[in-house]
C-alpha cells in the first residue's frame, strides 16, 4: 500500500513537471521549419526527446522516415498509457478548446485512421558486442530519451548501446520510444536495455 502511494506521488510529480515544461514551451515554433506548433506537438517533442528544441509532428515524421499519421497514432498509444504524459496531452486539449479530446482536430482533422500496426517481433538475445554503455540512473520521462537521443547521435548506424535505466517507467518508455524513432530495442532485462541505432541515420 505504501509503495502504491509512493508511485502515485512520483507520477504526480512527473505530471506537474511536464505541465510546467509545457507552459515554458507554449508558443514556441518548430525548431526545424519555424512553423507554429500546438500544445500536443510540444508534448510529442518531450516524449520523443526534443524538449530542448521542440519539433512539429511533420518534421519529426520526416526526420524518422515515418508517415505522419502512423507516428502520431503510435505516440498517442504510448501517451495514453503514461499518466503524466496523458495529463499533459489533456491539458493541451483543454488549452486549445478541444475539451478532454485525445484525438484533437489540430492533429486529427481530415486524416484517415492509420492501419493497425503489426505485432512486434520477439526480443532477440542480448548482443555480446556494444559500441557504448551508459548508466542513466533514475533519469525519467523526456530527460531520459533526450539524453539517449544525443548519445545515439554520436554512434555509427547499426551500433548498439547498452543502457542501464532504473526508472520504474523505463520498461514502458524505452520500447515505445524505440518503436517511434525506428531504433531497435534488441533486448531488455530491466534495468538493462540494448538499443541498436537505426541503420539509415
Amino acid at each position: 500500500m505504501i509503495e502504491d502511494a509512493d508511485d502515485e506521488d512520483e507520477e504526480a510529480e512527473r505530471a506537474e513537471a511536464l505541465l510546467a515544461e509545457l507552459e515554458r514551451l507554449a508558443g514556441r515554433p518548430c525548431g526545424r521549419c519555424g512553423g507554429a506548433m500546438c500544445g500536443h506537438e510540444h508534448v510529442l517533442s518531450v516524449v520523443m526527446g526534443f524538449k530542448g528544441r521542440p519539433v512539429c509532428l511533420g518534421c519529426l515524421a520526416r526526420a524518422l522516415g515515418r508517415e505522419r499519421a502512423e507516428l502520431r497514432d503510435d505516440a498517442l498509444e504510448h501517451i495514453a498509457r503514461r499518466e503524466c504524459f496523458r495529463q499533459g496531452w489533456v491539458h493541451s486539449s483543454r488549452q486549445e478548446g478541444w475539451g478532454e479530446a485525445l484525438r484533437p482536430d489540430c492533429l486529427w482533422a481530415a486524416t484517415s485512421v492509420a492501419a493497425e500496426a503489426p505485432a512486434p517481433a520477439p526480443p532477440a538475445a542480448a548482443p555480446r558486442e556494444v559500441a557504448a554503455e551508459w548508466d542513466a540512473g533514475d533519469m525519467s520521462c523526456g530527460d531520459l530519451v533526450l539524453a539517449l537521443r544525443l548519445r545515439l547521435a554520436d554512434l555509427a548506424p547499426g551500433a548498439v548501446i547498452r543502457v542501464r535505466a532504473t526508472d520504474v517507467a523505463a520498461p514502458i518508455d524505452l520500447p515505445a520510444w524505440c518503436r517511434m524513432t525506428r531504433h531497435t530495442l534488441v533486448h531488455m532485462t530491466h534495468p538493462t536495455y540494448w538499443i541498436q541505432k537505426r541503420r539509415d541515420d
